[in-house]
């Protein structure tokens, strides 16, 4: 959580107002962007926009661009379009 934090752009997300869930094997995260900031907490989110589910080691790679998302064992719910542009908020270290 803490290299999504130090790699957020805060420029790709400066008109985004949204809420993910992000589940790591047994954690569970929150994390809000809100117009060009992010938080991050752990714990389930009230009304997640989407839902994202995967691994640690598949997380770092497709938002790191190491791996596509269409080929990935990432399981994507609720708005698709925002779930997609998640993994596109971070830049490469």
């Amino acid at each position: 959580m803490v290299a999504l934090e130090a790699t957020f752009m805060a420029s790709e997300a400066a008109d985004l107002h949204t809420t993910y869930e992000l589940r790591l094997g047994e954690e569970t995260f929150s994390i809000g962007i809100d117009r060009g900031s992010i938080a991050v907490v752990r714990g389930t989110p009230r009304k997640p926009d989407a839902v994202i589910t995967t691994d640690a080691a598949t997380l770092r790679a497709v938002v790191f661009g190491d791996l596509k998302l269409a080929v990935a064992p990432v399981e994507l719910r609720g708005d698709m379009r925002l779930a997609r542009t998640f993994f596109r908020l971070f830049s490469r270290p």
